[in-house]
């Protein structure tokens, strides 16, 4: 005996697989091997206004019902899902075939299941998305903005570049004239990408700008710094690095302190580089209680002071090496053209696959009394 027969009272004398399918919130219907509907269930008629029992599945009648895929099915004799609108809401379609033993198709099953929820949910996840997309775009074109790409003070001039894994970073830096002859630049990585890391970077620049004003000297700055995040209670999982400079053209003296930057500055000439290299913490909760300590060295005409982030050193190539400071060393010793482009092809040239982490690098050099900035 067929499990579907070609009338109602047929499917009836199966009382459980018709109460079954009566009750069911889904909408059933059941069509025969030429595609006539022979059974609709009760949340089928319900929905439409109508039995469409007797009418065939390309009937413009049955239009609420959506394209039938009976044509594909019986081609494939296979199983087919869609996905249907029907008035605001939105049906997955399964049409699958009832065949008899010969492998011939006996009638076709159409089930509608109401996606509705998950369709309205993912709209909305991307309208959120698109949303915070175009935030994302603001605050990225905000931030960038804010980081100065160059500053001329007599003889002494800066060039910086800032370069992003993500649209948002946790790089940064920044160059602050204190007064006529004292100025203050640094660099700072604050840990982790995106929005977290950029909304701490507005907090770093704001607070360290209005320390700056109070008193320029390297360590108080950062045992400031270091207080006023710890007020935020974010825990101690929170941290960041920074390296700060504060130079005088009047003395040529660069004073400096280390909060725990891990990518050591260079100081170099036409004749010789090195690393500076100090000790230091980050500014984090767990170091709260230890102290900042300054150093100092004198700068003269030629001299070259170049910050940046780990994100140069750390760079790895297709065999797992990184690009370390002797690549880095070896590429400012003698370059006479914009060291910061080079420094940037370098590292891309180096680098395997994505870039994994943010870059910035700030460049301060010494001319002559008048010589007009060249790179």
């Amino acid at each position: 005996m067929m499990l579907f027969g070609h009338q109602k009272d047929r499917i009836a004398e199966f009382d459980t697989v018709y109460h079954v399918l009566e009750s069911m919130a889904d909408l059933v219907s059941v069509l025969d091997e030429d595609g006539r509907y022979i059974y609709a269930n009760r949340a089928m008629i319900q929905k439409i206004g109508r039995s469409p029992v007797g009418t065939y599945f390309d009937d413009a009648s049955n239009y609420l019902l959506g394209f039938s895929s009976v044509p594909n099915v019986r081609h494939t004799k296979s199983t087919v899902v869609r996905e249907e609108r029907i008035d605001d809401e939105y049906y997955s379609v399964t049409t699958s075939p009832v065949l008899y033993e010969d492998g011939r198709i006996q009638a076709f099953v159409e089930v509608y299941h109401d996606i509705s929820a998950k369709i309205n949910l993912t709209i909305d996840l991307v309208n959120t998305n698109r949303k915070m997309s175009d935030d994302i775009q603001f605050a990225r074109s905000i931030q960038k903005k804010i980081l100065p790409e160059s500053m001329d003070m007599g003889n002494v001039h800066f060039k910086a570049q800032y370069f992003p894994s993500e649209r948002l970073s946790g790089d940064f830096y920044d160059i602050i004239a204190v007064d006529d002859h004292r100025f203050v630049f640094y660099i700072a990585d604050v840990m982790g990408h995106g929005v977290t890391a950029s909304m701490m970077t507005i907090f770093v620049r704001q607070t360290m700008r209005s320390l700056i004003n109070e008193d320029p000297t390297p360590n108080v700055v950062l045992e400031g710094l270091r207080d006023a995040f710890c007020e935020l209670d974010l825990g101690d999982s929170n941290y960041f690095t920074l390296f700060y400079c504060l130079y005088d053209t009047h003395t040529g003296e660069l004073c400096h302190t280390n909060a725990g930057h891990s990518a050591m500055p260079l100081v170099y000439n036409d004749k010789k580089a090195e690393f500076i290299r100090q000790p230091g913490v980050p500014v984090s909760p767990v170091f709260r209680a230890i102290s900042y300590k300054n150093a100092s060295m004198t700068l003269k005409t030629g001299d070259h002071v170049l910050l940046y982030t780990d994100g140069v050193t750390e760079t790895v190539n297709i065999e797992g090496e990184q690009f370390g400071e002797e690549r880095l060393l070896s590429l400012v010793q003698g370059a006479e053209e914009d060291i910061l482009r080079m420094i940037l092809q370098n590292v891309t040239r180096f680098r395997w696959g994505e870039m994994q982490d943010d870059i910035a690098l700030i460049l301060m050099r010494i001319d002559e009394k008048g010589v007009e900035l060249c790179n």
